[in-house]
C-alpha cells in the first residue's frame, strides 16, 4: 500500500470528441468529465433525422468533475444512436485545427505538431460533406492507411507522420469535403513523443498548476511506429500462428490459454468421444484437461471444464464438435525385484518411481512400459540389474499385453497406487 502516487500517460491532447445518446429535450444534459474540457473551446454537433448539424443553443457550467453541457437536443434524433457530439479543442492550438478547405482533390492541410507524432487510431475529423440529396451537412471523417483501397463516398482521409499533413481523396479513391470557411475541423488529436517519452527516473517532473516537484519513476511502454522491416517480421510471426484450430496441438494449446484458468496440461484427442471410446467419432475433438493443482490427482471440476469448452467453441473450425473432460486415473501397482549394491536406498527408489508416473500432460493415455522403466530403475545409482518387473491394474479400466505393458484409454492416467520393492543386496 502506498500514498501520493500517480499513473502519469505521456501525451497531449489538442483535441477530443465527448459521444452522447440524450432524450429528445430542450434541456438535455451531459457531463464532460474532464479537466481539458473546462477551459476548451467548445464546438456542439446534433444529430437530427436530417443529419449531423452544428448548434450554438447550449449552455456549459463548470463543475468540480469538468463540465456539464445543458443542451436544446429536442430535434435530436432517437434511433438508439449517438446523437450528441462535443468537441473540446485546445484554445491555444484552435487555428491548428481549423481549417478553411477549397474542395480540391487531394487536398491537404499541415497539422503543426512540432516534435511530436499524432497517434492514428485517435486521430478524427468533423467535415463538411455533401449529402445525397445535395445538401451540405458536417460529417465525422476517419482516419486510413492507404486510400487507394477506398470509393469514392467513403469519407476518409490520410495522415503522413513525416510531412505532419492529412489528405484528402481524390473523388474516386475517397470523398472530396465541400469548400468553406473552417469545413474542416479535428475532433480528436492525440499526440505523443513514442519512444522519447520513456524519461529516466528523477527527470525533476513539476506540476503545471503550482510547480511542485514530482519524484518520478523511470517511463516505459513508449515506442516509436514500427520499420517496414519490423512490419515484414510481424507478417512472417503472424503467418505462423493461427487464431481458429487446425490441428490436435492447436487445440491443446488453446484450451492450455484459457482465460483466467491454471491448465498445467491438455491433450487433443481428434475423433474420440470418451461415451463411445470405441468408435471413431466423426467431426469430434476431446481435449484431456489437467489443472494444476497440489496433489498427486489434480481433477478439472464442472466449471474449470466449462470455461475451457467455451474457449475451444470460439476457436473451433466451422462443424467441429468440441468437448472438454477431466483426466480419469486409473489405479495400478508395480512388483520389483531389484540386484543392488550396499549403498542403493529404496526410498530413491521409490522416489523415483513415483516421478515417473506422477500426473502430467505427457502421462495423459500413456501406458506403463516395462522395458521403459527397467531402463529408469537400471540408471538408478547403486542398481546393479532388474530381476523381475510387474505392472498390475487394480480395476477394469487398464489390461495387461504380452510384453507386460499396461495399457490405458486415451483419456486416463495411471495412478501408482501400490510399490512392492524386494532387494537382494550383493
Amino acid at each position: 500500500v502506498s500514498a501520493g502516487r500517480y499513473r502519469a500517460v505521456q501525451q497531449e491532447t489538442r483535441a477530443k470528441t465527448y459521444a452522447f445518446r440524450v432524450p429528445a429535450e430542450a434541456g438535455a444534459r451531459a457531463r464532460l468529465e474532464s479537466a481539458q474540457a473546462t477551459d476548451a473551446e467548445l464546438a456542439v454537433f446534433l444529430r437530427t433525422a436530417d443529419g449531423w448539424t452544428q448548434s450554438s443553443d447550449y449552455t456549459a457550467e463548470k463543475r468540480p468533475y469538468g463540465l456539464l453541457l445543458t443542451v436544446n437536443a429536442a430535434r435530436a434524433a432517437q434511433d438508439g444512436k449517438v446523437n450528441l457530439r462535443a468537441v473540446c479543442l485546445d484554445p491555444l492550438r484552435i487555428h491548428d485545427l481549423l481549417f478553411d478547405a477549397k474542395g480540391l482533390p487531394g487536398e491537404s492541410f499541415f497539422l503543426n505538431l512540432g516534435e511530436t507524432r499524432a497517434l492514428p487510431d485517435r486521430l478524427s475529423l468533423m467535415c463538411q460533406t455533401v449529402q445525397r440529396d445535395g445538401t451540405v451537412r458536417p460529417a465525422p471523417w476517419r482516419c486510413v492507411e492507404d486510400l487507394s483501397l477506398c470509393s469514392p463516398r467513403d469519407r476518409v482521409f490520410v495522415y503522413d507522420a513525416g510531412r505532419e499533413t492529412i489528405t484528402f481523396g481524390d473523388g474516386e479513391h475517397g470523398a472530396v469535403p465541400a469548400p468553406g470557411t473552417g469545413a474542416v475541423m479535428v475532433t480528436n488529436l492525440v499526440l505523443s513523443l513514442c519512444g522519447g517519452g520513456n524519461i529516466p527516473e528523477h527527470s525533476k517532473l513539476v506540476f503545471q498548476d503550482d510547480g511542485t516537484t514530482a519524484a518520478n519513476g523511470a517511463a516505459t511502454g513508449g515506442r516509436d511506429p514500427e520499420t517496414l522491416r519490423e512490419a515484414r517480421a510481424r507478417m512472417l510471426r503472424t503467418l505462423g500462428r493461427t487464431v481458429k484450430c487446425l490441428s490436435a496441438g492447436d487445440y491443446a494449446q488453446r484450451a492450455k490459454e484459457t482465460p483466467g484458468l491454471r491448465v498445467a496440461g491438455a491433450k487433443a484427442l481428434p475423433g474420440f468421444d470418451p461415451d463411445v471410446p470405441h468408435v471413431r467419432a466423426a467431426a469430434c475433438v476431446t481435449v484431456v484437461v489437467l489443472p494444476a493443482g497440489e496433489g498427486p490427482k489434480p481433477r478439472a471440476d464442472r466449471r474449470f471444464l466449462a470455461a475451457v469448452e467455451r474457449q475451444l467453441n470460439r476457436r473451433r473450425t466451422i462443424c467441429i464438435r468440441t468437448r472438454a473432460v477431466p483426466a480419469r486415473y486409473v489405479p495400478f501397482s508395480v512388483s520389483l525385484r531389484l540386484l543392488t549394491e550396499h549403498g542403493a536406498e529404496e526410498s530413491v527408489i521409490r522416489a523415483s518411481l513415483e516421478r515417473h508416473f506422477a500426473a502430467r500432460e505427457e502421462r495423459i493415455g500413456e501406458p506403463a512400459r516395462k522395458e521403459d522403466t527397467e531402463a529408469l530403475l537400471q540408471a538408478l545409482p547403486g542398481v546393479l540389474q532388474v530381476r523381475g518387473l510387474e505392472f498390475r491394474g487394480l480395476d477394469q479400466a487398464s489390461y495387461r499385453t504380452e510384453t507386460g505393458d499396461l495399457r490405458i484409454s486415451p483419456d486416463e492416467i495411471l495412478s501408482l497406487e501400490r510399490m512392492d520393492v524386494a532387494l537382494t543386496r550383493l
